[in-house]
C-alpha cells in the first residue's frame, strides 16, 4: 500500500473577503477521499490548508512524513477558490513543486484542474484527473488491504 498526503490549496487566510465573513467550511470531498483511502489500506496523512496559518505548514508535514504521493484533491462544489482563483492556484502549483523536489508522485483533481489542467502539470503534477476525478482514482491506486 502506499503512503499518501491528502490535500487542497485552500487557504481561508489568503481570501480576505472570506476572511471577513468568518465562515470556514469543511472541505468534505477531500476528507471523503482520505476516508475511502484509508479504508483501502493506504497510510493516508491529511492537510487541511483551510485554517492553515500559510504553506510552511504543509511543508514540515511534506517533510516530516515524506510520502510516496501527494494527491491534491479540491472539492467540486467550492465556489470560494473561483473567488480568489489566481492566489490558490498559485498556493496549488507551489505545494506540487514541493511535493516533486520531496520525492513524492502528485495527483491533482478539482474544478480548477478539470477547467485549466496545464499550470498544475507544468508545476510538476504527474496526472490531472479532469471532472469527477473519484472512479479514475480509485481505479489508478491499489486497493485492499
Amino acid at each position: 500500500m502506499l503512503s499518501i498526503l491528502v490535500c487542497h490549496s485552500y487557504f481561508l487566510r489568503l481570501d480576505q473577503k472570506q476572511v471577513a465573513r468568518a465562515k470556514p467550511y469543511p472541505p468534505l470531498a477531500t476528507l471523503q477521499v482520505v476516508s475511502l483511502l484509508r479504508k483501502a489500506g493506504h497510510h493516508v496523512m491529511f492537510f487541511d490548508a483551510m485554517l492553515a496559518d500559510g504553506i510552511d505548514e504543509y511543508h514540515r508535514l511534506l517533510h516530516s512524513h515524506q510520502p510516496q504521493l501527494v494527491l491534491f484533491y479540491e472539492d467540486n462544489f467550492n465556489f470560494l477558490s473561483k473567488m480568489c482563483l489566481a492566489t490558490m492556484r498559485r498556493a496549488a502549483c507551489d505545494m506540487i513543486g514541493s511535493a516533486r523536489r520531496a520525492g513524492a508522485r502528485v495527483i491533482a483533481a478539482g474544478p480548477d484542474v478539470s477547467d485549466a489542467s496545464g499550470p498544475y502539470l507544468r508545476a510538476g503534477a504527474d496526472l490531472a484527473l479532469v471532472g469527477e476525478g473519484l472512479s479514475t482514482l480509485l481505479e489508478l491506486l491499489p486497493l485492499g488491504k
